[in-house]
């Protein structure tokens, strides 16, 4: 519910080119009006399909939303689709990099020193932009609620 996963796999001579490509766009962060209005109108196309969801997925994402705090519920995200714009949404990208911790798992055919430098790779445009390291206990820890037992929710 907080950050960015990135997966990648495939032939590992070709993911640091991957990665390095995918962090100067993470970097940068440009798209024009029409891209916002494409992403923004699939995103919430996505949102009102979720009620045609399997019932076991709707238990997911309301357990969810009971249990882990801040959350929001699709119905929520949804409400505020029409209040997103690419001017807001530009302002937040640039931003949302300004303090960054990485945690990063690398296995496969990859030595320590491998990783250590496609880690480095991958950081270095985003700490071109200005960002700072953020240190894992500067970080807003994800809470939990425990749930009264006999209460209806």
């Amino acid at each position: 519910n907080s950050g960015v996963s990135i997966e990648v796999s495939g032939f590992n001579h070709k993911l640091p080119v991957l990665l390095a490509k995918l962090a100067d766009k993470m970097a940068t962060c440009e798209f024009t009006d029409d891209q916002f209005e494409r992403i923004r109108d699939q995103v919430e196309k996505s949102f009102k399909n979720f009620a045609m969801e399997q019932p076991y997925r709707h238990c997911i994402s309301k357990l969810g939303a009971m249990t882990e705090q801040p959350t929001w519920t699709v119905e929520e995200q949804l409400a505020e689709m029409p209040n997103i714009t690419a001017d807001e949404t530009r302002a937040f990208a640039r931003s949302m990099f300004s303090k960054t911790f990485v945690e990063s798992l690398v296995y496969g055919n990859a030595t320590p020193a491998d990783a250590r430098e496609l880690l480095e790779e991958f950081m270095a445009p985003l700490l071109s932009t200005g960002s700072t390291a953020l240190h894992r206990s500067q970080m807003d820890a994800a809470r939990v609620v425990q749930l009264p037992t006999g209460i209806e929710w």
